[in-house]
C-alpha cells in the first residue's frame, strides 16, 4: 500500500470506523497510534511513517500531538463518529470568507436544488473558504465537484445557524434542525463544465 492508499485508509478509520473496530477514540477525536499499528492493515508502519503521511497530507487532514508520551492521531473533519471537540473556531461574520462553496456531483443536483445540502451520516456539511484554484484552499473541494454551490454565509448567519472553521480551513456546520443548509442560502450555483448558473 502506497502513502496515498494509507492515507485513504486511515482517514476512513480515523473518520468513520475507529470504534467498530475496537480502536479508542477520545472526545476530540484523537486515537494512539499505537492503537492503529496494532492492526493489521497498518502493522507494517511505523510511527514515523504515520506522522510523516500526517506531515506531508497535501489537504492537512491530520492533527498530531504527544500526549503522556504517546503519539496520537486524529482527523481534522469529515467525521460519522461522535466527537465532541476538534478544535474548531466560530464563523462569526462572511467579512473575511466572501467566497463559501461546496462541490457536488451533477446527479445529485435535483435532489439538493429542492431539499438543500445534507450532513446524511457526518457531523457535518463542508464548504471551502475559496473557488478551485485560490491557494487558500487546502481542503473542502473534491475533484469530481463540477456543481459549485456558493453559501450566503452572511445570510445563514442571521438565521441563526452556527458555522465554525476547522484546522485544515474547511467551514463546517451540522445546518438546521434537521442537518440541512436549505437552498435559500444558496447565493448562486454554477454548473463548472458550462460555466452557467443554475435556478432552483
Amino acid at each position: 500500500m502506497g502513502d496515498r492508499q494509507t492515507s485513504k485508509r486511515l482517514v476512513t478509520v480515523l473518520r468513520h470506523s475507529a470504534k467498530e473496530m475496537n480502536i479508542n477514540i477520545d472526545s476530540n477525536g484523537f486515537v494512539k497510534v499505537s492503537d492503529l499499528l496494532s492492526m493489521r492493515e497498518f502493522g507494517h508502519l511505523t510511527a514515523s511513517d504515520i506522522k510523516h503521511i500526517a506531515d506531508h497530507d497535501e489537504k492537512k487532514r491530520y492533527s498530531i500531538k504527544k500526549q503522556d508520551g504517546e503519539l496520537m492521531i486524529r482527523a481534522n473533519q469529515g467525521h460519522s463518529l461522535q466527537v465532541c471537540d476538534l478544535n474548531l473556531e466560530p464563523v462569526l461574520s462572511g467579512r473575511n470568507y466572501p467566497n463559501v462553496i461546496h462541490g457536488t456531483r451533477p446527479h445529485l443536483w435535483s435532489v439538493i436544488s429542492r431539499e438543500g445540502l445534507s450532513k446524511m451520516r457526518r457531523m457535518h456539511i463542508h464548504f471551502a473558504i475559496g473557488e478551485p484554484g485560490d491557494p487558500r484552499v487546502i481542503s473542502g473541494m473534491p475533484p469530481y465537484s463540477d456543481i459549485i454551490i456558493y453559501l450566503n454565509l452572511n445570510l445563514a448567519l442571521r438565521d441563526g445557524l452556527k458555522f465554525f472553521l476547522s484546522e485544515n480551513k474547511v467551514i463546517l456546520t451540522e445546518g438546521d434542525e434537521y442537518g440541512f443548509i436549505k437552498p435559500k442560502y444558496f447565493q448562486k450555483v454554477i454548473d463548472k463544465r458550462t460555466g452557467s448558473l443554475l435556478t432552483w
